[in-house]
């Protein structure tokens, strides 16, 4: 089981005696804050989002290696960094992240065919998504810590509007997808 890192300080600590290192978590978790934090206050060498995803640098934080992290050589500590679920899932509607054709989004979509369908409402998508995500991270992390714990600012934080409500992110974490017995991890 990971271990919690609650502070900032901390966090800097792992990040120094446990190299080499990968932070991940889902899009929108705050990695580019936790890089900033790292690279600029904590003085880390640290790359962000290096591409391919499946090529491991280093000393990285980077929301596409989550999909990879089964394949991370043993000498690295894996660091899942997680946002709080209805900021997180509301942060996915609002950037359009889930439904955005990139190179970025595009290689992760295989795992999550039942995004595209019409029938799921998105706001429930954001919420799954999230879900099966940090499950699959959590699995292989040594550590792990909330942003909002770490007295870093969160960059590109805009006031979204909260239309999915704290109450309905509970709900929708309980509920089954739709068709879908389990995410299966290419191995």
């Amino acid at each position: 089981m990971a271990k919690r890192i609650h502070t900032s300080t901390q966090l800097a600590e792992v990040c120094r005696t446990h190299q080499p290192f990968i932070i991940t978590g889902c899009p929108k978790s705050g990695t580019q804050s936790s890089l900033y934090y790292l690279r600029d206050n904590a003085h880390i060498s640290i790359k962000n989002e290096y591409f391919p995803p499946s090529k491991f640098v280093g000393n990285e934080v980077s929301w596409l290696k989550g999909p990879y992290v089964k394949d991370v050589p043993e000498e690295y500590t894996i660091i899942h960094i997680k946002r709080k679920p209805y900021l997180q899932c509301n942060s996915f509607k609002y950037s359009h992240k889930l439904t955005r054709q990139d190179r970025y989004m595009n290689h992760i979509r295989e795992y999550f065919s039942w995004m595209s369908n019409p029938k799921i409402p998105h706001n429930k998508k954001c919420v799954w998504f999230y879900r099966e995500w940090n499950k699959f991270v959590e699995s292989y992390a040594h550590y792990w810590y909330w942003i909002h714990d770490m007295n870093i600012p969160i960059r590109n934080n805009r006031d979204h509007p909260n239309s999915i409500t704290k109450e309905f992110v509970e709900q929708t974490l309980k509920e089954p997808i739709p068709g879908v017995e389990e995410i299966q991890w290419q191995e």
